[in-house]
């Protein structure tokens, strides 16, 4: 079965255990789209070029001086669609691995100011990327090795698609050969001519699960296994590899790179393993360091191993001793947003790893960030207070002041020995979930003196919202009586009174909107699902509505009718309508390889998630069974990317069915500059580009324009900026 049909397969199997009964829902008749995003976050790819290093941090490609290894001095970044997951740099260009969007392609000649010069929007979920002879290849984690001509960096395309195995994770290119790392084996292309590799030989996995990581030197391969560690073979003969020997590492071995005698190895859970190799028939592991943070891909260069190590970003490590490898420097990276509060034009986000971030919102389309103020335990979640923002955290309650968005300040703290898990404000009250332990309501009436003003010990505790008068706490208890979703009335001093409980042993990540209270677990069925709980009398909730889904949410908001919620198996983005909260259904699904919504909001008409992205859900009404009053959009327009853009601007539309479509930019006087499309496309997603010119060829100037796209009648636009 080849990676694409057993991808296609296992989502469909996911799609059926997570969703339940779907055909009761109904078609998914409304939809889903982008905005706009701006996220920093984990680095998990790197490369190193001179004295510099261009590293992943979130959807961010990000360049450092690292003359200074004790203090690396950013230089520059561009923000790209995806997560940056690998990067390779030469001669001034930088070939990025950008997650669900394919292959980016940034001129980095001038650090301080990169210029994305072309992109190709292909496979699922690009993971690693290598670049020989005027060819990328790009290994796409479900789809296969896509061979890629890079020639012109500006109009990168597509020659050949390999789907040797499934699921490909790296490449190595050594003595004229692609080396493709799959959970299967590892196969052997000869790259005589670089835009069709043929192979030559499978080296298969045996007795070991799945390869992530592999080099190439000197006719000798060193593969890192899944399940086994290091795997070296002689390939000098490439159609008869010779294996030599292994060496376990007591974890999953992620990547490996090499520094003289010596195979430094990254580990998921135990960080960097060195081991000689110089007798590759008789490994040995002579030293070993766990940096912060995970380990992920490792790159050996002039003696230092630098590691791309998710949420700490790069870390710098010196191999002056193998056997005592030490952390000499690292290159941080932003946090990622796992609390989220949206008030008028800002967003607030609490950033795991990070601080407290704030962003300009009032242009959906392009958040800005305007402060920041870097804290000192992880994040979990946010509330605001007046102009006061409460981030909880792994210590405490962290209150800053946010009067001026633009420079955050932390007033005090009040310290929480079991840690914060969840936060709500009303008022100048704040109830904390301490650790699954209980709730404690604090006074912040004098932000710089917080005072305990009740607590309730009730462990099991999951979650927490608050309505206009009550707190509502979900609470889970696998072995007892205390299960359920409890109404407090947190303005009572001491303790905070118990004015009403919906008993059930699972309850979890709750939600409000006015009179509903929502959450996962158990109602009166006998399955998971979405309960839906009218609390118009506190005293007695009362079950109104279910739907059966069986994987837990991992973020949850209700507004405007709606409830949504993430799930990451698979990793699905749900809206639920819920103004019939007799009968939820589900109407609309986002989903994106390798993108998840830590933290979720709705507000003003809008979703935000993370830190932050922001989505629009275009409801369609009427009832299940009858025709929509409002059927699903013909043709969508996506927002065009990059935009403000120079030289290029990709341009994404979707239609519902095969029909004519035409696209054509215009300036902002109704003069027709350019025609993108006119002609018969088939069903679903295509994507154009405009490279900023008229029908003639001549450079337009720096200006508004709008792209438009008509079908069947319908006609829709998005302005783009083109900034010479």
């Amino acid at each position: 079965m080849t990676a694409t049909r057993l991808a296609r397969a296992i989502q469909g199997v996911l799609f059926l255990v997570v969703l339940g009964p779907l055909a009761a829902t109904g078609a998914l008749a409304d939809d889903i789209s982008v905005l706009g995003y701006w996220e920093v976050g984990s680095c998990l790819g790197l490369d190193i070029a001179g004295l510099q290093a261009f590293h992943a941090n979130g959807s961010h490609l990000e360049i450092v001086d690292v003359a200074n290894l004790c203090a690396p001095a950013p230089l520059g970044r561009i923000q790209l669609p995806s997560s940056v997951d690998d990067v390779v740099v030469a001669d001034g260009i930088a070939y990025v691995a950008n997650g669900w969007w394919g292959l980016a392609i940034v001129d980095v000649h001038d650090p301080a100011a990169p210029v994305l010069l072309g992109s190709l929007d292909v496979g699922t979920k690009a993971a690693a990327v290598a670049v020989y002879a005027g060819f990328a290849y790009l290994v796409d984690t479900y789809e296969g090795l896509f061979v890629i001509d890079v020639r012109d960096p500006a109009a990168p395309a597509q020659v050949l698609l390999l789907d040797p195995a499934e699921f490909p994770q790296d490449i190595a290119i050594a003595g004229g050969r692609a080396f493709l790392a799959t959970w299967n084996g590892i196969f052997i292309y000869d790259l005589a001519n670089p835009g069709a590799p043929a192979q030559q030989t499978f080296i298969p996995e045996g007795a070991y699960y799945g390869y992530e990581g592999i080099a190439v030197r000197d006719q000798i391969l060193y593969a890192a296994s899944r399940q086994g560690g290091l795997r070296v073979w002689d390939v000098s003969n490439p159609y008869l590899p010779v294996f030599r020997d292994d060496q376990n590492v007591g974890d999953e071995a992620l990547d490996v790179d090499l520094h003289g005698d010596y195979a430094v190895v990254s580990c998921r859970h135990t960080g960097l393993k060195v081991i000689n190799v110089a007798k590759p028939d008789n490994l040995a592991i002579v030293g070993e360091l766990d940096p912060p943070g995970a380990s992920y891909e490792v790159l050996c260069r002039g003696g230092l191993a630098y590691v791309a190590a998710a949420s700490e970003g790069v870390q710098i490590v010196s191999l002056a001793d193998p056997a005592q490898p030490q952390v000499v420097g690292a290159c941080p990276v932003g946090g990622t947003g796992v609390g989220l509060q949206v008030r008028g034009d800002l967003a607030y986000v609490a950033e795991y790893n990070g601080g407290l971030r704030v962003l300009d919102v009032s242009d959906p389309t392009a958040p800005t960030p305007l402060g920041y103020l870097a804290l000192d335990a992880d994040a979990r979640g946010i509330a605001l207070c007046g102009d006061f923002a409460c981030v909880a955290s792994a210590r405490g309650v962290r209150i800053c002041d946010v009067a001026d968005p633009a420079e955050p300040r932390a007033v005090s703290f009040h310290g929480v020995k079991a840690g914060v898990d969840d936060i709500a404000v009303r008022d100048h009250l704040v109830c904390c979930t301490t650790g699954g332990a209980g709730v404690e309501v604090l006074d912040v009436s004098d932000p710089a003196a917080p005072v305990v003003f009740g607590r309730l010990d009730l462990p099991g505790g999951s979650g927490l919202v608050m309505g206009e008068r009550y707190a509502y706490y979900a609470v889970t208890d696998y072995d007892g009586d205390l299960g359920g979703l409890y109404v407090l009335d947190h303005t009572v001093p001491g303790t905070p009174a118990v004015v009403g409980r919906y008993r059930t042993w699972k309850a979890v990540r709750p939600a409000i909107d006015g009179d509903l209270v929502f959450y996962w677990g158990r109602g009166t069925a006998s399955e998971s699902g979405l309960v839906v709980l009218d609390v118009s009398d506190p005293a007695e909730p009362r079950e109104v509505g279910f739907l059966a889904m069986y994987a837990m949410p991992f973020s949850i908001t209700a507004g405007d009718g709606h409830v949504y919620l993430y799930q990451a198996f698979p990793e699905r983005l749900l809206a639920v309508d819920v103004a019939d909260p007799t009968a939820p259904r589900i109407v609309a699904e986002f989903s994106r390889p390798g993108w998840a919504a830590h933290c979720l909001q709705a507000a003003g008409g809008l979703l935000y998630a993370n830190g932050v992205w922001v989505l629009r859900h275009a409801h369609a009404t009427g009832v299940e069974g009858t025709p929509s009053a409002t059927p699903p959009a013909e043709v969508r327009l996506e927002q065009p990317w990059p935009n403000p853009f120079n030289p290029a601007v990709s341009i994404a539309f979707a239609v519902a069915r095969e029909q004519r479509v035409r696209v054509d930019v215009y300036a902002l006087d109704g003069r027709r500059v350019a025609e993108l499309c006119d002609r018969v496309v088939a069903p679903g997603r295509h994507t154009l580009t405009w490279d900023g010119a008229d029908a003639r060829g001549r450079a337009q100037a720096s200006g508004i324009y709008l792209v438009t796209v008509e079908a069947a009648g319908t006609r829709v636009s998005r302005k783009v900026v083109l900034n010479r």
